[in-house]
């Protein structure tokens, strides 16, 4: 069952990834007010 494990690697990559994202936006939004 290696192929899900993988699968689950990239997904947290994923939300990883998002979560940087918005994480930076906010922050952009701080420092624009």
């Amino acid at each position: 069952m290696s192929g899900g494990r993988i699968a689950k690697q990239a997904d947290l990559k994923y939300v990883q990834e998002k979560e940087n994202k918005a994480m930076s936006a906010i922050f952009q939004l701080r420092l624009a007010k």
